[in-house]
């Protein structure tokens, strides 16, 4: 980085300057001392794509009073036609209907066990030549089904295995799958069928290091003869089993490989489909199925959270057994990783962008179970609600009202650079470049010295509203008013902010907090330093 020429007339220092474009990801890989160009040292409650890094999206309340504690499910069901699109949402005692926001949710079916794994369910949907079906399994209630044309819930029919001890539902290739609590069998059902008598599939045999069965889920990939659709199981103890062929009866299934992930945290919620693949989340992180049996050698980079690795591992060694484990992928063109979050810890989810590859850390959401409906993301808590993420604010009320509403607060903190010198740099200025419509975000600049990468959590408050007065002569505030009144209203506006640093050091990282209220994106840093010597 070259020292910015002296200007004599003003000044005897010379100052060094620099742009630098917002970062593409958070890394906690590499050096501190060398992280590559486009990564940063912490991103919380961003996201990257769109032009930059645009805080992750608010959240408002769909339905409250889902129950008096946690909510354990989200149920969604797409039917018919919209019409018949439903929203359920489960707890520990009942599923309620949530498709329309309000403070009293029906009730569409009551428990039959209710206890501390009652609740947290696995579904899927299935359709028959005389109606349209909802399966749902659940830890301790077992199979029970939603029935489009009476839009009414019931006990699950099936003999060969009791309904009740049913706890994973898979629809695949025009068959129902289920999964047995407590076991390494799986049970599926004759073709186009939800009754009728159940065939066991044994996999313990085929599962090397033992453990239950976990889940079953549908890869679909290219066999050589077009697009076909494999049977993936997974044990608790890491083993991953892949089968081929359409009658699951010897010799039409066969299996074409068994490989191991390690060790899977709590739940059943360990894998989602992205495209072509599978996402497996395991306690080395989230590995893509198609590399697992690719034959190469699985190395640390294989993972898809690599560059979070540090930091994921910690979340998943610490919390490994609480529930809230979950991986799917948002509408908003990213991948989510649900945490549950540990004592003396906050919860976390973490995101990457399909836009950049880059992750990021989100705050602020008290998420135990999530899906998506209707193209948008819902997502379940502790506290009895089921909210929609959409908008620029937290925790605005069902009925639209943001008298409890929250700003989302940002933290963005670049890679520390030393310019390829060992030489102390004061930074004297910083200006942040943003792109904002209706409203500009409180903005508060900083930079870090010497590799330190703490948080910076200060409440800024609320953000500011933008002057959209038109531009009249001798009338608006020069500076301030915007010359051209189409501009005041335009779809991205830029807006920058300068502000002093103070400090030293070898090493420098700029940084900048947020608190926005409205669409922002965040551009760039641009940065003037003063260069002195090595001690």
């Amino acid at each position: 980085m070259p020292l910015g020429a002296p200007d004599t007339q003003q000044s005897d220092v010379a100052l060094a300057q620099r742009h630098i474009p917002a970062p593409l990801g958070e890394n906690a890989v590499s050096p501190a001392s060398a992280l590559p160009e486009g990564d940063a040292a912490v991103l919380l409650n961003v996201i990257s794509g769109d032009g930059g890094l645009k805080p992750r999206p608010g959240f408002q309340e769909q339905c409250i009073n889902v129950g008096t504690g946690e909510v354990r499910s989200i149920i969604s069901y797409h039917g018919s036609d919209p019409s018949k699109d439903r929203l359920f949402a489960s707890t520990s005692t009942v599923i309620k209907n949530c498709s329309s926001s309000g403070s009293a949710p029906a009730d569409v079916y009551t428990f039959g066990t209710s206890d501390s794994n009652a609740g947290y369910g696995i579904s899927g949907a299935v359709v028959t030549a005389g109606d349209r079906y909802l399966i749902y399994c659940d830890e301790s209630n077992g199979f029970l089904q939603y029935t489009q044309s009476t839009d009414a819930w019931g006990a699950g029919s099936v003999s060969g295995v009791t309904a009740a001890n049913l706890v994973f539902v898979l629809p695949w290739k025009n068959r129902l799958w289920f999964v047995e609590r407590n076991s390494s069998r799986a049970w599926y059902l004759p073709l186009a069928s939800i009754s009728g008598t159940a065939t066991k599939m044994d996999f313990g045999e085929v599962f090397p290091t033992g453990g239950y069965l976990v889940g079953l889920w549908s890869w679909t990939v290219d066999a050589g003869q077009g697009a076909d659709d494999m049977l993936v199981a997974v044990s608790s103890s890491g083993d991953v089993v892949v089968y081929a062929g359409t009658d699951p009866q010897y010799p039409n299934m066969r299996q074409l490989g068994a490989w191991n992930l390690g060790g899977l945290p709590s739940g059943r919620r360990i894998a989602t489909q992205k495209g072509g693949d599978i996402l497996l989340n395991t306690m080395l992180g989230v590995l893509p199925l198609s590399k697992l049996v690719s034959g190469e050698a699985v190395t640390p980079d294989t993972y898809e959270t690599f560059k979070e690795r540090p930091r994921l591992r910690e979340a998943l060694t610490s919390q490994r057994n609480l529930r809230g484990w979950d991986i799917l992928l948002h509408p908003d063109n990213f991948l989510l990783i649900n945490t549950p979050g540990g004592s003396g810890s906050p919860q976390e989810q973490f995101a990457m962008s399909y836009a950049t590859k880059g992750w990021s850390r989100l705050r602020g959401l008290d998420i135990l179970s999530a899906g998506v409906w209707q193209g948008a993301f819902y997502f379940g808590t502790r506290d009895g609600r089921v909210c929609k993420m959409t908008g620029y604010v937290d925790n605005v009320s069902y009925g639209g009202g943001t008298a409890n509403a929250r700003s989302i607060d940002s933290f963005i903190l670049d890679r520390a650079d030393t310019g390829g010198r060992a030489t102390y740099k004061q930074v004297h200025l910083v200006r942040t470049t943003f792109l904002t419509r209706n409203a500009v975000p409180n903005v508060r600049a900083t930079v870090h010295y010497n590799y330190d990468t703490r948080e910076e959590v200060s409440a800024l408050g609320a953000s500011a509203s933008i002057n959209l007065q038109a531009s009249v002569w001798d009338t608006a505030v020069f500076d301030v008013g915007p010359w051209d009144a189409a501009l005041a209203v335009s779809p991205r506006d830029v807006y920058s902010v300068v502000n002093g640093a103070e400090g030293c050091g070898v090493a420098m990282a700029a940084g900048v907090q947020l608190s926005t209220t409205d669409y922002c994106v965040f551009v760039g840093w641009d940065i003037a330093w003063e260069e002195g010597g090595v001690l």
